[in-house]
Protein backbone atom coordinates (compact mmCIF):
# COMPACT_ATOMS: atom_id res chain seq x y z
CA UNK A 1 0.00 0.00 0.00
CA UNK A 2 0.99 3.15 -1.10
CA UNK A 3 1.93 6.35 1.91
CA UNK A 4 -1.06 7.96 0.56
CA UNK A 5 -2.99 4.63 0.47
CA UNK A 6 -2.11 4.29 4.61
CA UNK A 7 -3.18 7.77 4.86
CA UNK A 8 -7.05 7.25 4.10
CA UNK A 9 -9.44 8.24 6.11
CA UNK A 10 -11.94 5.46 7.16
CA UNK A 11 -15.01 7.14 6.01
CA UNK A 12 -16.70 5.64 9.18
CA UNK A 13 -14.97 7.85 11.00
CA UNK A 14 -15.98 10.56 9.81
CA UNK A 15 -19.50 10.52 12.23
CA UNK A 16 -16.86 9.50 15.71
CA UNK A 17 -17.96 11.68 18.35
CA UNK A 18 -15.12 13.69 19.96
CA UNK A 19 -16.99 16.17 21.88
CA UNK A 20 -17.78 17.45 25.35
CA UNK A 21 -19.11 15.43 28.35
CA UNK A 22 -16.47 12.49 28.79
CA UNK A 23 -17.92 11.57 32.03
CA UNK A 24 -20.85 10.19 29.74
CA UNK A 25 -18.00 7.85 28.80
CA UNK A 26 -19.36 7.69 25.05
CA UNK A 27 -16.39 9.22 23.66
CA UNK A 28 -15.50 7.77 20.15
CA UNK A 29 -19.72 6.70 19.50
CA UNK A 30 -21.09 6.73 16.08
CA UNK A 31 -23.24 9.99 15.62
CA UNK A 32 -26.21 7.67 14.03
CA UNK A 33 -26.08 5.06 16.89
CA UNK A 34 -28.19 4.78 19.67
CA UNK A 35 -25.95 6.71 21.59
CA UNK A 36 -26.72 10.07 20.53
CA UNK A 37 -29.77 9.35 18.16
CA UNK A 38 -33.25 8.74 19.18
CA UNK A 39 -32.42 9.74 23.12
CA UNK A 40 -36.11 8.64 25.21
CA UNK A 41 -37.73 11.98 26.73
CA UNK A 42 -36.99 10.21 29.90
CA UNK A 43 -38.16 11.37 33.57
CA UNK A 44 -35.56 13.95 33.90
CA UNK A 45 -35.64 15.07 30.49
CA UNK A 46 -39.28 15.32 29.52
CA UNK A 47 -39.11 19.04 30.12
CA UNK A 48 -35.69 19.99 27.53
CA UNK A 49 -33.51 20.96 27.72
CA UNK A 50 -32.17 21.21 31.40
CA UNK A 51 -31.45 17.94 31.88
CA UNK A 52 -30.04 16.74 28.58
CA UNK A 53 -26.56 14.75 28.17
CA UNK A 54 -25.91 17.48 25.71
CA UNK A 55 -27.59 21.27 25.02
CA UNK A 56 -30.17 21.46 22.55
CA UNK A 57 -28.59 23.08 20.03
CA UNK A 58 -25.01 21.94 20.33
CA UNK A 59 -23.05 21.81 16.94
CA UNK A 60 -21.20 18.72 15.56
CA UNK A 61 -19.05 19.07 12.39
CA UNK A 62 -17.21 16.39 10.18
CA UNK A 63 -14.24 16.16 8.83
CA UNK A 64 -15.78 17.18 5.42
CA UNK A 65 -17.91 19.89 6.07
CA UNK A 66 -21.36 18.04 6.94
CA UNK A 67 -22.61 19.91 9.98
CA UNK A 68 -25.04 18.82 12.26
CA UNK A 69 -27.17 20.12 15.47
CA UNK A 70 -28.47 18.48 18.43
CA UNK A 71 -32.31 18.57 18.45
CA UNK A 72 -35.59 18.02 19.69
CA UNK A 73 -38.71 16.29 17.59
CA UNK A 74 -42.41 17.35 18.15
CA UNK A 75 -45.41 17.32 17.04
CA UNK A 76 -44.64 13.67 15.59
CA UNK A 77 -41.66 11.35 14.16
CA UNK A 78 -39.15 12.35 12.01
CA UNK A 79 -37.93 10.07 9.25
CA UNK A 80 -34.40 10.01 7.20
CA UNK A 81 -34.89 12.81 4.41
CA UNK A 82 -37.18 14.57 6.30
CA UNK A 83 -37.16 18.53 6.39
CA UNK A 84 -37.55 20.07 10.03
CA UNK A 85 -39.02 23.79 11.04
CA UNK A 86 -38.96 25.21 14.43
CA UNK A 87 -41.87 24.36 16.84
CA UNK A 88 -43.88 27.26 17.90
CA UNK A 89 -43.33 29.17 20.81
CA UNK A 90 -45.25 29.27 24.15
CA UNK A 91 -46.80 32.89 24.72
CA UNK A 92 -46.96 34.32 28.29
CA UNK A 93 -49.07 37.74 28.72
CA UNK A 94 -48.86 40.63 30.42
CA UNK A 95 -45.21 39.96 32.45
CA UNK A 96 -43.29 42.73 34.48
CA UNK A 97 -39.69 43.22 34.86
CA UNK A 98 -37.53 43.68 37.59
CA UNK A 99 -35.04 46.97 38.15
CA UNK A 100 -31.96 45.25 36.58
CA UNK A 101 -33.57 44.53 33.53
CA UNK A 102 -32.39 41.11 33.60
CA UNK A 103 -35.49 39.16 35.30
CA UNK A 104 -38.71 39.19 34.11
CA UNK A 105 -41.59 38.57 36.61
CA UNK A 106 -44.88 36.33 36.52
CA UNK A 107 -46.13 34.87 39.36
CA UNK A 108 -46.67 31.31 38.73
CA UNK A 109 -46.40 32.01 34.69
CA UNK A 110 -43.83 30.27 33.86
CA UNK A 111 -44.36 26.32 34.75
CA UNK A 112 -43.28 24.44 37.90
CA UNK A 113 -40.23 22.83 36.85
CA UNK A 114 -36.51 24.38 37.75
CA UNK A 115 -35.30 26.10 34.83
CA UNK A 116 -37.52 24.73 32.52
CA UNK A 117 -37.21 27.33 30.04
CA UNK A 118 -33.07 27.63 30.29
CA UNK A 119 -31.97 27.80 26.72
CA UNK A 120 -34.60 29.49 25.14
CA UNK A 121 -35.25 32.73 23.44
CA UNK A 122 -37.42 35.65 24.92
CA UNK A 123 -39.03 37.81 22.43
CA UNK A 124 -41.47 40.24 23.96
CA UNK A 125 -44.11 40.26 21.15
CA UNK A 126 -46.34 43.80 21.77
CA UNK A 127 -47.17 45.84 24.56
CA UNK A 128 -44.31 48.02 26.76
CA UNK A 129 -40.90 47.17 25.58
CA UNK A 130 -42.11 45.25 22.30
CA UNK A 131 -39.37 44.07 19.89
CA UNK A 132 -36.71 43.05 21.95
CA UNK A 133 -34.99 39.52 21.89
CA UNK A 134 -33.13 38.37 24.91
CA UNK A 135 -31.23 34.59 26.00
CA UNK A 136 -32.76 33.17 28.73
CA UNK A 137 -30.36 31.63 31.07
CA UNK A 138 -32.79 29.94 33.63
CA UNK A 139 -36.11 29.95 35.15
CA UNK A 140 -37.93 29.30 38.32
CA UNK A 141 -42.03 29.04 38.33
CA UNK A 142 -42.30 33.26 38.95
CA UNK A 143 -39.41 34.42 37.03
CA UNK A 144 -37.39 34.45 33.46
CA UNK A 145 -33.30 35.01 34.41
CA UNK A 146 -31.66 36.89 31.19
CA UNK A 147 -28.47 37.07 29.85
CA UNK A 148 -28.46 40.46 29.87
CA UNK A 149 -30.35 43.24 30.55
CA UNK A 150 -33.54 44.64 28.61
CA UNK A 151 -33.24 48.45 27.22
CA UNK A 152 -36.62 48.65 28.15
CA UNK A 153 -38.15 47.60 31.19
CA UNK A 154 -41.33 45.24 30.71
CA UNK A 155 -44.62 46.47 32.54
CA UNK A 156 -47.51 44.98 33.68
CA UNK A 157 -49.61 48.51 33.45
CA UNK A 158 -48.40 48.27 29.50
CA UNK A 159 -49.73 44.62 28.73
CA UNK A 160 -46.26 43.07 28.32
CA UNK A 161 -46.53 40.28 26.31
CA UNK A 162 -43.48 37.57 25.42
CA UNK A 163 -43.37 34.41 23.49
CA UNK A 164 -40.60 31.84 24.59
CA UNK A 165 -39.04 29.78 21.98
CA UNK A 166 -35.96 27.31 20.84
CA UNK A 167 -35.18 26.73 17.46
CA UNK A 168 -33.93 23.56 17.63
CA UNK A 169 -37.06 22.05 19.20
CA UNK A 170 -38.47 21.39 15.98
CA UNK A 171 -41.81 19.86 13.99
CA UNK A 172 -42.38 18.82 10.86
CA UNK A 173 -45.01 20.41 8.80
CA UNK A 174 -45.63 21.25 5.06
CA UNK A 175 -43.59 23.81 3.62
CA UNK A 176 -46.27 25.34 1.36
CA UNK A 177 -44.97 29.18 1.90
CA UNK A 178 -42.08 30.95 0.90
CA UNK A 179 -41.61 32.16 4.29
CA UNK A 180 -41.78 28.82 6.04
CA UNK A 181 -37.78 28.36 7.24
CA UNK A 182 -36.49 25.22 6.75
CA UNK A 183 -33.43 24.17 9.57
CA UNK A 184 -32.43 20.94 8.87
CA UNK A 185 -32.93 17.31 7.58
CA UNK A 186 -33.20 14.39 9.45
CA UNK A 187 -30.45 11.99 9.06
CA UNK A 188 -32.16 8.79 10.85
CA UNK A 189 -35.57 8.66 12.71
CA UNK A 190 -36.40 10.35 15.75
CA UNK A 191 -39.71 9.90 17.72
CA UNK A 192 -41.80 12.42 19.20
CA UNK A 193 -40.70 14.29 21.75
CA UNK A 194 -37.25 12.09 21.81
CA UNK A 195 -33.97 14.03 20.92
CA UNK A 196 -30.82 13.45 18.09
CA UNK A 197 -29.04 15.04 15.42
CA UNK A 198 -30.04 16.44 12.35
CA UNK A 199 -27.93 17.65 9.29
CA UNK A 200 -28.06 21.15 8.85
CA UNK A 201 -25.04 21.77 6.31
CA UNK A 202 -22.45 20.10 3.70
CA UNK A 203 -23.81 17.19 1.55
CA UNK A 204 -26.59 15.09 2.63
CA UNK A 205 -27.38 11.50 1.32
CA UNK A 206 -31.01 11.70 1.21
CA UNK A 207 -33.77 14.22 1.20
CA UNK A 208 -37.23 13.88 0.57
CA UNK A 209 -38.40 15.75 -2.21
CA UNK A 210 -42.35 15.65 -3.83
CA UNK A 211 -41.04 15.02 -7.22
CA UNK A 212 -37.85 13.47 -9.19
CA UNK A 213 -35.29 16.31 -9.17
CA UNK A 214 -33.85 18.13 -11.70
CA UNK A 215 -29.84 18.21 -11.77
CA UNK A 216 -28.75 21.94 -9.71
CA UNK A 217 -32.39 22.88 -8.91
CA UNK A 218 -32.75 24.66 -5.63
CA UNK A 219 -35.01 23.03 -3.25
CA UNK A 220 -37.84 25.47 -2.19
CA UNK A 221 -41.25 24.89 0.15
CA UNK A 222 -42.91 21.82 -1.22
CA UNK A 223 -46.14 20.16 -1.93
CA UNK A 224 -48.65 19.91 0.89
CA UNK A 225 -46.57 16.88 2.15
CA UNK A 226 -44.98 17.21 5.55
CA UNK A 227 -41.15 17.14 5.64
CA UNK A 228 -40.96 17.29 1.82
CA UNK A 229 -39.46 20.11 -0.01
CA UNK A 230 -39.97 20.94 -4.03
CA UNK A 231 -37.32 21.20 -6.49
CA UNK A 232 -38.00 24.47 -7.92
CA UNK A 233 -38.13 24.05 -12.27
CA UNK A 234 -36.20 26.24 -14.89
CA UNK A 235 -40.18 27.91 -14.78
CA UNK A 236 -39.79 29.90 -11.93
CA UNK A 237 -38.78 33.50 -12.02
CA UNK A 238 -35.67 34.79 -10.57
CA UNK A 239 -37.43 36.52 -7.67
CA UNK A 240 -39.40 32.96 -6.93
CA UNK A 241 -35.95 31.27 -6.70
CA UNK A 242 -34.54 34.06 -4.49
CA UNK A 243 -37.74 33.43 -2.07
CA UNK A 244 -37.29 30.06 -2.41
CA UNK A 245 -33.92 30.00 -1.79
CA UNK A 246 -33.80 31.29 1.68
CA UNK A 247 -36.29 29.31 3.00
CA UNK A 248 -34.88 26.03 1.34
CA UNK A 249 -32.57 23.31 2.29
CA UNK A 250 -29.79 23.60 -0.45
CA UNK A 251 -29.06 22.52 -4.19
CA UNK A 252 -29.73 19.15 -6.18
CA UNK A 253 -26.82 17.04 -6.69
CA UNK A 254 -27.65 15.92 -10.31
CA UNK A 255 -30.85 14.70 -11.47
CA UNK A 256 -32.96 11.22 -10.98
CA UNK A 257 -36.17 9.29 -10.73
CA UNK A 258 -36.02 8.93 -6.55
CA UNK A 259 -37.39 11.08 -4.86
CA UNK A 260 -35.44 10.49 -1.69
CA UNK A 261 -32.32 12.36 -3.55
CA UNK A 262 -28.88 13.51 -2.12
CA UNK A 263 -28.33 17.34 -1.80
CA UNK A 264 -25.95 19.77 -0.50
CA UNK A 265 -27.21 21.93 2.17
CA UNK A 266 -26.65 25.39 2.87
CA UNK A 267 -25.44 27.15 6.10
CA UNK A 268 -29.15 26.37 7.66
CA UNK A 269 -28.35 27.93 11.41
CA UNK A 270 -25.11 28.94 11.61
Amino acid sequence: MSQQDSRAVDPKTFYTWHGPYPELGLEGGDLHSGDWQNIAAAADQTIAPPNLPIPLGYPFMTPDGRKFRYMQMTGGALAEGQSVTPAAGVGVDVVDSDSTGKIVTKTAGFGATINLYKGYNMTVDDGTGAGQTRRVVGSDPNNLYLERALTTALTTAGTSDVTLWNPFIVIITPITTKTTRVIGVGISTLTEDFFGFVQVGGFCEQHVLDAAPAENGYIGPGAAVAGQGLNVIAAETADDIWVYARAAPGIVVGAGANRAHPVILGNLTG
